[in-house]
């Protein structure tokens, strides 16, 4: 689609100041080489960054200055490049149609204006709601419930008994349901620990690819409300992750955590298991989280600690050969 910046302005109730018939095609990134591209600038540092940009508009606050550049002044520039990335590239819409390889199980219930891809399977009593989009060889297992509008990748797999809400989009190899790790040692041999419980993911819910949440031991593995997971991402049985937190690839849960909404995973970070965790913690990246810590504050290193407190140690570790170097010189002197 192409738009001018004028129409494009109008279109979101912006103002703007520049060229107002130059024509925007798509958005980019601030190293963008096409002059009809559009990006945005949130800050004086990015400012610095775009005014040797080829790209001529920018979405930005007024108190950003870009001598040379079209402006389009937004409140929240962030919020505005996604609704204005939405209207130039729009998603791949799919017709409501059944492909003739899907394949179900007895008394499923299947919602209005569905699409099934190839290789579709759905298990025995399995309850879809309507519009619902399953791309090919996505397997649903028995008794699940999925609501209205979910989207699910090529090569999902949700098993037994999972409840999936509203507006949930699943992306390709996440398996939703698997059996959790429990293993109870006997006489030198493993014995497996049934795991009879379920999942349950909530509305508008988001599931990276390659995800792998485990269904409850004995009772439920909940993914809250609103929330987001990045690839890679795993989640142990019993887990229950609260509303509107963000997840990024490679984070893991054991079994049996309990956290507050809006929490924020860095990536390759880990809980162990049996937390109890307060709303609005971050945990930095590659850090490990192993005891129960309350309401807010970042966590960072192995095991994580109050990210100030990390940060002084972090600065005392490096300074160790200069802390070395002085007493070995003191200890010179006095011999």
């Amino acid at each position: 689609m192409e738009f001018t910046v004028a129409e494009l302005s109008e279109h979101f109730g912006l103002s703007y100041e520049g060229e107002g018939t130059h024509k925007i095609t798509h958005t980019c990134g601030l190293e963008g080489t096409d002059p009809h591209g559009i990006s945005y600038v949130e800050n004086p540092q990015w400012a610095k960054k775009a005014l040797h940009s080829a790209v001529q508009t920018f979405v930005c606050h007024e108190r950003i200055e870009l001598p040379g550049k079209t402006r389009i002044f937004a409140p929240y520039p962030d919020m505005t490049i996604v609704e204005i990335t939405q209207l130039l590239h729009p998603q791949k819409t799919y017709e409501p149609n059944i492909d003739p390889s899907f394949r179900q199980g007895q008394d499923c219930d299947l919602g209005e204006g569905l699409t099934i891809g190839p290789h579709v399977v759905i298990g025995d009593r399995t309850r879809i709601g309507s519009r619902s989009i399953l791309l090919a060889g996505t397997v649903i297992g028995d008794d699940c419930v999925i609501g209205d509008d979910c989207f699910f990748h090529p090569n999902v797999t949700v098993r037994d008994d999972t409840q999936i809400g509203h507006r949930v989009v699943v992306n390709s190899g996440a398996v939703l349901g698997a059996e959790g790790y429990g293993f109870v040692t006997h006489q030198g041999k493993h014995h497996k620990i049934p795991q009879i419980g379920y999942v349950v993911i909530e509305d508008d819910v988001e599931i990276g690819a390659c995800n792998t949440i485990d269904r409850g031991r004995f009772g439920i593995t909940r993914i809250a409300r609103g929330t987001k997971t990045d690839n890679l991402v795993h989640v142990g049985h019993n887990v229950e992750i609260g509303e509107d937190s963000l997840i990024v690839g490679m984070v893991g849960f054991a079994g049996s955590t309990k956290t507050g909404h809006h929490l924020v995973m860095g990536g390759q970070s880990m809980m162990s298991g049996h937390l109890n965790i307060g709303n609005g913690v971050t945990v930095s990246a590659k850090s490990l989280l192993a005891k129960n810590v309350g309401d807010g504050g970042r966590y960072s290193g192995i095991p994580a600690r109050p990210h100030r407190e990390w940060l002084k140690a972090h600065g005392w570790l490096y300074r160790l050969q200069e802390v070395f170097d002085f007493m070995k010189k003191k200890k010179q002197r006095k011999e």
